[in-house]
C-alpha cells in the first residue's frame, strides 16, 4: 500500500453475503482512517518542522550577533509556538505509526485466515513498548528540565 490509498470498494452484491459486505465496510473504514492518518501526519510534521527550523535560525542568529537579551526575550515570547511544535511532533509520530499499521492491514485485506492480524502484532508490540519509553523520557524531561526551580 502506498501513501495514496485506493478508493473505497463498492458494496458487494447481495448474493455475496452479509459477511462479505461486513468485510468490505470494515476495509473501507480502514482506508478512510489511513487517509486521515497520512493527512494529519504530513500536516503536523510540516508544522513542527517549520516551527523548529525558524526557532533554530532566529535563536542562532541572535546568539551569533551577541544579542543575548533579545534571544532570551524571543525564546520566552515563542513558548506557545514551541509547545505547539512539540505536540505536533508527538502527533506526527503517533499518526505515522498508526498509518503504518493500517497500511499493513490494507496490504492483506483479502486475507481469509486472519494472518494480517498476526502480521501487525509485532509492529503493535514494538510501538507500545516505544510509547511507554517515550512517555518515561518526557516525564523525566518534565520533572528535571521544565519544572520551575
Amino acid at each position: 500500500f502506498s501513501s495514496t490509498p485506493s478508493n473505497p470498494l463498492p458494496a458487494p452484491p447481495a448474493e455475496a453475503g452479509a459477511e462479505r459486505a461486513r468485510a468490505v465496510r470494515f476495509n473501507n473504514r480502514l482506508r478512510i482512517a489511513f487517509a486521515l492518518c497520512i493527512s494529519l501526519c504530513v500536516s503536523l510534521g510540516s508544522y513542527s518542522t517549520i516551527v523548529y527550523a525558524l526557532m533554530t535560525i532566529y535563536c542562532k542568529t541572535a546568539l551569533g550577533k551577541g544579542l543575548v537579551a533579545e534571544y532570551v526575550n524571543f525564546f520566552e515570547g515563542t513558548h506557545r509556538f514551541r509547545t505547539a511544535g512539540f505536540f505536533s511532533f508527538v502527533g506526527t509520530v503517533f499518526m505515522f505509526k498508526l498509518s503504518w499499521v493500517l497500511s499493513l492491514l490494507l496490504n492483506h485485506e483479502e486475507d481469509e485466515a486472519g494472518v494480517r492480524w498476526w502480521i501487525i502484532l509485532p509492529a503493535v508490540v514494538v510501538m507500545l513498548v516505544g510509547a511507554v519509553h517515550n512517555a518515561e523520557i518526557m516525564s523525566l524531561a518534565r520533572g528535571l528540565i521544565f519544572q520551575v526551580h
